[in-house]
C-alpha cells in the first residue's frame, strides 16, 4: 500500500478536504488527519497504488485517490449507511435478548458485534481483538469491557434465562459472551445477507 506523503499529500489535501465537506453536507460526523477521513466510528485512508477499494486488517477502508471526490463520496457513504444498518441490527438483537440499556454491558456487547461484523476473524479470538477494540473505543480497560458484558449477560439470564437462550439453534444454559457475540454477528448477516 502506498500511503500519500510529501510531494504527492500536498495534491491529495484538495481532495480529502473536499471529501470531508461533502460529508460534513449530509450531516456526518467527519474529521481529517492528513490522509486519513474519520466519519461516523469508520476510517477511511486515501491512498495512491492501486485502483481497488479494500479494507486493511484493522478495518479500515482504503480509497484509490485517483477515482475523484465524486465517486469517493458515493463509497464512503455507501459504507456509512451500511454500518448505521449494521448498528440499528445490533440494537434490535441486544435488545430482543434483553439486555437492559442502562448498563455500561449494553453499549460494550453493542460495540463488540458491530466490531466482530466488521472483521468476522475477530470471532475466534474475541478477548484479544474484539474487547481491546471497545476498550479503546470508550477508553476504558480491556477487563471493564469483559465484565462489564459479563454482568449484563447475567442480569439478562437472571431476569428472563428464556429469553436469553431463544434466539440459539441449539440447546445452551447460560452463553458465554463470546458466544452470544458470535451468534449476533452470524444472525445479522444472515438476515441482511452481510
Amino acid at each position: 500500500m502506498h500511503t500519500i506523503t510529501g510531494q504527492k499529500n500536498n495534491e491529495i489535501e484538495p481532495l480529502a478536504d473536499e471529501l470531508v465537506f461533502r460529508l460534513q453536507k449530509k450531516q456526518y460526523q467527519v474529521s481529517r488527519e492528513n490522509e486519513k477521513i474519520y466519519a461516523d466510528n469508520q476510517v477511511f485512508l486515501l491512498n495512491t497504488g492501486h485502483r481497488e477499494f479494500m479494507q486493511n486488517e484493522t478495518g479500515d477502508y482504503l480509497l484509490p485517490a485517483e477515482f475523484g471526490a465524486e465517486v469517493l463520496t458515493a463509497f464512503i457513504l455507501h459504507i456509512l449507511q451500511k454500518h448505521e444498518k449494521m448498528y440499528h441490527e445490533a440494537v434490535s438483537f441486544v435488545h430482543s435478548i434483553g439486555i437492559r440499556p442502562n448498563l455500561y454491558g449494553y453499549r460494550f456487547l453493542i460495540a463488540a458485534i458491530c466490531l466482530g461484523m466488521k472483521n468476522s476473524d475477530s470471532l475466534y479470538s474475541v478477548t484479544e481483538t474484539i474487547y481491546p477494540a471497545v476498550a479503546s473505543l470508550y477508553h476504558v480497560d480491556t477487563r471493564c469491557v469483559e465484565r462489564n458484558i459479563r454482568n449484563a449477560v447475567n442480569d439478562a439470564y437472571k431476569n428472563d434465562p428464556e429469553r436469553l437462550r431463544k434466539p440459539f439453534y441449539y440447546k445452551v444454559e447460560k452463553p458465554y459472551d463470546s458466544e452470544l457475540i458470535a451468534l449476533a454477528i452470524d444472525a445479522i448477516h444472515y438476515k441482511n445477507n452481510y
